[in-house]
């Protein structure tokens, strides 16, 4: 069943990076055009918030793109536990649900003409996960060895 989801969400994940590619296309063509227009002095400003919030959305989904195979991985073990399946489930919808509100508040003031978007503040978002204190002075090299070896499977498969 992860398995599944996890397969579906990565071809949504894929969709999403067509979706940001064309919107960074856009906006260059915007800033080109802006150049040339003496009165889109507003109008730059509201385009580098826009560039800005792109920023935001497209770390978003390099961290998506990162843990969704790693979850894939963990699953295929069959060493996920369902509890620890629960509380990433968790840790992943309150960030998903925070980074919709935030976009839909940016969508809502652009409609509104309000004349600045508010950035994507992170930090009010509780971490649902933990790992043992014993593991916290290796979760560095833990990430770092995961990270790699994914890279040396994807490597030798092609």
């Amino acid at each position: 069943m992860i398995l599944l989801l996890c397969l579906l969400i990565i071809d949504d994940t894929t969709n999403l990076l067509q979706e940001l590619h064309q919107v960074e296309k856009e906006l260059r063509k915007a800033e080109k055009s802006l150049r040339l227009n003496p009165f889109g002095r507003n109008k730059k400003q509201q385009l580098k918030q826009n560039e800005h919030f792109l920023f935001q959305l497209k770390h978003g989904y390099t961290y998506i793109s990162g843990v969704l195979p790693t979850f894939n991985d963990w699953s295929e073990t069959n060493s996920l536990r369902t509890v620890d399946g629960q509380k990433w489930a968790v840790q992943l919808q309150v960030l998903g649900e925070y980074i919709t509100e935030q976009a839909n508040k940016n969508v809502e003031n652009y409609s509104i003409k309000k004349s600045s978007f508010d950035l994507l503040d992170l930090s009010s978002i509780p971490l649902q996960i933990s790992i043992p204190p014993e593991l916290e002075s290796h979760r560095y090299q833990l990430s770092l060895y995961n990270d790699t070896l994914k890279l040396i499977d994807k490597l030798k498969a092609k």
